[in-house]
């Protein structure tokens, strides 16, 4: 009877098979060698089994301690599934970095260690990019707006105004588009290099400039007062003449004689509101 097969003799097998060689191949040479040694070799169903797992079973492989380097393949592995898992997702849902070592089938390192090799590329959590502007006139309006108001002094807004009003509409995704419009301005961040950053995954639809209709929204009256925010109105209707009626006298006028007493008459600063500009029955409000 042939003798068992040895733990070198499994790690020539395995080795062998891992290189393409067929169990007959492998009988072949470890029967070789045998016969240098005057003792018989193993038969095929033997080495078969051995390298199926069947028999000679070795325990688990050792876990502890630091796990091994990241090779120059596995790091392109993990840097290409980056990229796949990002287009896939279309810049609507966060692809984090065990996501990555998950799909690159790269698991024997530790996520500090690839982290870490993804920094030497430049590849770090970034916070999305805006998608480009489409021309400079958004830009002139705005250097036009701080060249008025870096006039003022410092303690204008904090002191000088009782009340800084604002309406903010919340939308309610209700279409396939408009919640893939939500999902996408809720991402916080890539794992992706600068250059990458102008690219269609790697945008972030901005409010103002990539509007899509929600479906429903919820429309504020908010107003800060004394540096917090002391008013928050749900308005029943769209803001109009009759609502800043309402909000000015029904809302607003407590909250500022509540809170700025002592005053008999209030400086207000709102937020492009046309229609209390150019309602007289608001401005008598």
């Amino acid at each position: 009877m042939a003798p068992h097969l040895s733990k070198r003799e499994l790690d020539l097998c395995f080795s062998l098979y891992a290189a393409g060689k067929t169990p007959v191949e492998i009988r072949d040479l470890v029967s070789r060698t045998r016969e240098s040694l005057d003792e018989t070799g193993p038969d095929l169903t033997t080495v078969r089994r051995a390298l199926r797992g069947a028999t000679h079973r070795r325990g688990p492989a050792e876990t502890r301690g630091r796990k091994p380097e990241l090779t120059a393949v596995k790091l392109r592995a993990l840097n290409n599934a980056r990229v796949r898992l990002i287009r896939a997702a279309k810049g609507e849902a966060e692809v984090h970095l065990k996501d990555v070592m998950k799909a690159a089938r790269v698991s024997d390192v530790h996520k500090g260690t690839a982290s870490r090799h993804f920094k030497r590329l430049g590849v770090t959590w970034r916070a999305p990019r805006a998608e480009p502007l489409r021309g400079s006139a958004e830009a002139e309006e705005r250097v036009a707006a701080r060249s008025g108001w870096k006039r003022l002094p410092g303690n204008y807004f904090t002191h000088q105004v009782d009340a800084i009003i604002d309406n903010k509409v919340f939308p309610i995704p209700m279409t396939k588009r408009a919640k893939t419009h939500a999902k996408k301005s809720r991402v916080r961040g890539h794992l992706r290099t600068k250059a990458e950053g102008v690219l269609k995954p790697f945008t972030t639809p901005k409010g103002n400039r990539n509007r899509v209709n929600p479906g429903a929204k919820v429309h504020v009256a908010a107003a800060i007062v004394n540096n917090k925010v002391r008013v928050w109105h749900y308005l029943p209707t769209l803001w109009c003449a009759d609502a800043a009626c309402d909000f000015y006298a029904g809302v607003l006028a407590p909250a500022l004689r509540r809170c700025r007493k002592g005053r008999r008459a209030f400086r207000i600063l709102e937020d492009n509101d046309p229609t209390g500009y150019k309602s007289k029955m608001a401005i008598g409000a």
